[in-house]
C-alpha cells in the first residue's frame, strides 16, 4: 500500500499542470463565490447566486473528476449518451459516500455535547477519531468512483475481494491521502488559499484511486455461461457382424494412342499394301 500511495503523489505531481488545467473552472468558480460572501451585500442577486452556487460547485466538482479520471485511466471513445450516465451516477454514489463517511464524526459530536456545550476541544477528538473510523470507510469506498467511470459494476463479494486488505493500510492511506485535505481545510485561514488548497487536495484522492485500479486488477463475474458439453455416447456393438465392403477395382481405361503412334501405323500399311499388290502385265501380240 505504501508503494501505491508513494505512486500516487509522483502521478500527483507529474500531472499538476493538468491537473490544474481541469481544476481551473472549480478554481475560478469558487473564488467568486468567496469573494461575493465577503461583500455582506444585501443585493437579491448576489443572495441568488450564492445559493446557486452551493447547489452548482458540488456539479462542478464531480464535473472536474469524471473529466480528470478519463484523463488519467485512458478513456476516450464512449457512447455518447454514456457521459450523461456516468456523470450522474458519478455524483450521487461520491454524495452518498460523503455522507456515510460524516456520520461518525457528527455521532461522536453529539455524544461529547450531550453534558456541555459545543466547544473546539470536542471537534478536535470528533476529527481524530473520524480519522480511525469515518476516513477508513472513505478510503476504501472512494475505490467504487474509478470503477463507474470505467463502467466496472462489481457486486459487494467482489468489491470487497478488490479492496482487501488490513484496516493498518487503510488508515495510512487515510493520514498521508486524505489527511493533507482535512489539515489545509481547518489550519489555512485565508478563504481564497484555502479553497484553492483544499480543491487540489481533493484531485489527490482522483490520482491514488486512479493509481490503485491500475496496480490492482477487478475481477468481473462473468456474464455469459458456458453450455456443459454432453458426454460423448459410444457406439453400440450390435451382434451380427457387419460385412465389409471390399472397394471395387478400378478398371483401366484404355490408353489413346498418340498422333505420332497413329501417323506411323497409317504410313506402315500404306507400305503393306503396295508391297502386297501384283505388277499389270501387258498383252503380248502376235
Amino acid at each position: 500500500m505504501l508503494k501505491t500511495i508513494a505512486d500516487s503523489y509522483k502521478l500527483f505531481f507529474r500531472k499538476f499542470p493538468i491537473i490544474v488545467l481541469y481544476a481551473l473552472p472549480l478554481l475560478v468558480f469558487s473564488a467568486i463565490e468567496i469573494f461575493f460572501e465577503n461583500q455582506n451585500s444585501e443585493n437579491k442577486g448576489v443572495y441568488y447566486f450564492l445559493l446557486l452556487s452551493s447547489y452548482l460547485i458540488p456539479l462542478v466538482s464531480a464535473g472536474v473528476d469524471v473529466a480528470l479520471y478519463k484523463r488519467l485511466l485512458g478513456i476516450k471513445k464512449v457512447n455518447p449518451l454514456q457521459p450523461f450516465k456516468t456523470y450522474f451516477s458519478y455524483f450521487f454514489v461520491q454524495l452518498g459516500i460523503g455522507l456515510i463517511a460524516v456520520i461518525p464524526l457528527h455521532a461522536i459530536f453529539y455524544i461529547l455535547n450531550l453534558n456541555s456545550g459545543p466547544t473546539l476541544g470536542h471537534l478536535v477528538i470528533a476529527l481524530v477519531v473520524n480519522m480511525f473510523l469515518g476516513i477508513y470507510v472513505l478510503a476504501r469506498l472512494n475505490l467504487v468512483l474509478p470503477l463507474i467511470i470505467q463502467n466496472k459494476l462489481l457486486k459487494l463479494k467482489d468489491f470487497i475481494a478488490f479492496s482487501s486488505d488490513s484496516y493498518l493500510n487503510w488508515t495510512i492511506v487515510g493520514f498521508l491521502i486524505y489527511g493533507p485535505f482535512l489539515v489545509s481545510n481547518y489550519v489555512i485561514a485565508n478563504p481564497y488559499v484555502n479553497t484553492i488548497i483544499t480543491n487540489l487536495c481533493m484531485l489527490l484522492f482522483v490520482c491514488f484511486n486512479t493509481t490503485y485500479v491500475l496496480n490492482h486488477k477487478v475481477k468481473t463475474p462473468t456474464t455469459v455461461k458456458t453450455v456443459e458439453e454432453a458426454p460423448k455416447k459410444e457406439p453400440v456393438k450390435s451382434a451380427k457382424p457387419v460385412a465389409k465392403k471390399t472397394p471395387a477395382k478400378k478398371i483401366a481405361a484404355p490408353k489413346t494412342e498418340s498422333k505420332k503412334e497413329t501417323v506411323k501405323k497409317s504410313a506402315a500399311k500404306k507400305k503393306t499394301s503396295k508391297k502386297a499388290t501384283p505388277p499389270k502385265l501387258k498383252p503380248v501380240t502376235a
